[in-house]
């Protein structure tokens, strides 16, 4: 999918910065050679290698292209036709009308806009379909393997998209008008004037998801199913892919068809009863945040990133922890270092007119009130995987709250699902129940804790397709999925939902009228002291079907003020951790 067009000189710019290091990638041709580069890089290397190794003439040739069929140099001197041949070895012959007959023979690959059949290494397309189960959903913008760690075709789309799009116009951030409070009644959704202020809600409903914004067809089929929620409010805690430009958003999210791919069509959030609200990721950041400010505002019909609605026993706060989550010059631009491949990033502190706001309009230090708070943001404040950290939020935070609240914060990045009993931030002087719910779109392997934080209860590391990607070990890929909060006066209901494989198999791609409750949970809050108390009501489905538990808690569990403080190291200002890695899926190598 094509992004917006910047300017001769914006492009000139990237690739007098950007084009060596593509370099690096695209003529590395031993593996030798590649021990000084990224992981992914190196996987490239590897793969131009196997071809050379297995005598493929088809192989030299993509080494003499430049590293895959994509580049333009070939394009542009051989735009190969459907039977033409180079010689006596057909390039391009693969000779098959549909996907999966195409994937069914070896070395071919799948171009879903045109449509058409292609040796590997000769596509027309920038990133084929290479495995049978993703043909179902060749017919929306992204599939799976576009967004693979590992893939080495991916990680040049990441770095050129980023290099092309890290100097876009930084927009402001935007605020609410004059005489808007940024505070809604949780039930109508109408602007409320006095942060007391909270009507009776019973049988609201919330339906959220994070990290969605892929445009693949398991993202579309997630959204379908959150549409059958009926929920009064939608939300959308942040990333929309590759770089959240004005295109991508309108594709992605607003459900526009994209320019020139045939058949294929766009992707539409979808929206709430009243409500619908999309929130900054880091994606977004990357290309300066038009598109979410231009496309995606006047898709939800929202004018901040940031808001509270409330009844009278809750607060659903949307916080914003994208906007300030790259460091910046003086001109706006995010930092890049060409060396580490990397944008530099902060600890995802909130603006501080979203700081402001919560003490002076939202007034939430006010020890008086006693409702419970819930928090939306898209940065992880803790993690027990290989993932960077970002406490910025939770140290303003604890500058704002009153000592000892509790408070269920969701938030996403990681791309996982995973559930923790009530936690300390070393340093902090408020608990959380955190919920990692970053599983909306964007696949994910799935892999065991690496870290230890010792309140990791459960999560999801099902098996929902092995992606190949020879000659590296196949991505195994988990599932996606929302979560839905039933708001029942001092309780609420929370349950988790993925996607469910089609009744031919996973191979198939996801069921679109039915997906899998996975867990389930209440959370209640004492409105005579604000004390929370959550209670486990399902843990989804029996063995080998089920998440992993590293725990089942029974009965109402609490925070009784003796847990171990957990400490993790936070994300430096500036910190290049992580790589392309980072830029991609917001983890290390």
């Amino acid at each position: 999918m094509a992004s917006f067009q910047s300017s001769a000189a914006h492009d000139a710019e990237m690739v007098e910065e950007g084009q060596p290091l593509l370099d690096a990638v695209l003529e590395s041709d031993a593996v030798e050679g590649a021990a000084a580069l990224p992981c992914r890089f190196e996987a490239f290397a590897k793969r131009k290698q196997a071809f050379v190794v297995g005598g493929f003439i088809t192989g030299l040739l993509v080494l003499t292209a430049g590293g895959h069929g994509h580049s333009s140099t070939l394009k542009s001197q051989d735009p190969l036709g459907s039977s033409q041949k180079w010689g006596f070895f057909d390039i391009t012959g693969c000779g098959e009308s549909t996907c999966s007959s195409c994937l069914a023979k070896s070395q071919c690959v799948w171009c879903p806009s045109e449509p058409g059949c292609h040796l590997y290494g000769f596509s027309t397309c920038i990133l084929p379909i290479d495995s049978e189960g993703q043909c179902w959903s060749q017919g929306y913008p992204f599939q799976i393997g576009d967004f693979l760690a590992d893939r080495p075709d991916d990680t040049k789309q990441w770095l050129e998209q980023t290099l092309k799009h890290y100097k876009d116009p930084l927009q402001p951030f935007p605020e609410y008008p004059a005489g808007q409070t940024g505070i809604f009644d949780l039930t109508s959704g109408v602007q409320l004037d006095s942060a007391s202020s909270g009507n009776p809600a019973v049988g609201v409903k919330i339906v959220a998801v994070s990290d969605w914004g892929t445009g693949t067809g398991a993202a579309a089929a997630v959204g379908q199913l959150m549409s059958k929620q009926n929920g009064d409010l939608t939300f959308h805690l942040g990333d929309v892919y590759y770089v959240g430009t004005e295109e991508q958003y309108a594709v992605i999210m607003a459900g526009r068809a994209p320019q020139g791919q045939g058949q294929v069509q766009g992707v539409s959030f979808p929206k709430g009863g009243h409500t619908t609200f999309l929130m900054t990721g880091n994606h977004e950041m990357i290309s300066g945040g038009s598109g979410l400010f231009k496309v995606g505002f006047t898709y939800s019909g929202q004018a901040a990133t940031y808001g509270v609605w409330q009844s009278d026993s809750w607060r659903f706060v949307a916080l914003d922890s994208g906007y300030e989550c790259y460091m910046r010059t003086e001109s706006g631009a995010r930092v890049f270092s060409p060396e580490k491949q990397n944008l530099a990033q902060s600890n995802a502190p909130q603006p501080e007119q979203v700081v402001e706001w919560l003490m002076n309009v939202v007034k939430l230090g006010d020890p008086n009130d006693k409702r419970g708070i819930v928090l939306f943001t898209h940065h992880q404040p803790l993690s027990d995987w290989n993932s960077p950290i970002y406490q910025g939020t939770a140290q303003q935070l604890n500058k704002i709250l009153p000592r000892g609240k509790q408070v269920v914060m969701f938030f996403g990045h990681e791309h996982r699902l995973a559930f923790y009993d009530f936690v300390v931030l070393a340093g902090m002087d408020f608990a959380i129940l955190p919920r990692m719910i970053g599983n909306g779109g964007f696949p994910d392997k799935t892999m065991s804790p690496t870290l230890g934080t010792g309140h990791l209860v459960g999560f999801d590391q099902r098996l929902y397709q092995s992606i190949p990607q020879p000659p590296l070990s196949p991505f195994q890929a988990s599932y996606n999925g929302f979560f839905t909060i039933a708001v029942d006066g001092p309780a609420l209901k929370v349950e988790y939902i993925t996607g469910k494989c089609a009744a031919s198999g996973c191979e198939s791609g996801y069921d679109e009228e039915e997906g899998t409750v996975v867990a389930a949970e209440t959370v209640t809050v004492d409105l005579s002291t604000g004390s929370l108390t959550q209670e486990w009501t399902s843990f989804g489905n029996a063995a080998p079907d089920s998440l992993t538990w590293l725990q089942r808690p029974a009965g109402k569990n609490t925070y009784t003020g003796r847990e171990q403080p957990v400490y993790q190291k936070d994300m430096s200002p500036g910190s290049l951790a992580g790589g392309i890695c980072a830029i991609s899926h917001g983890s290390n190598c």
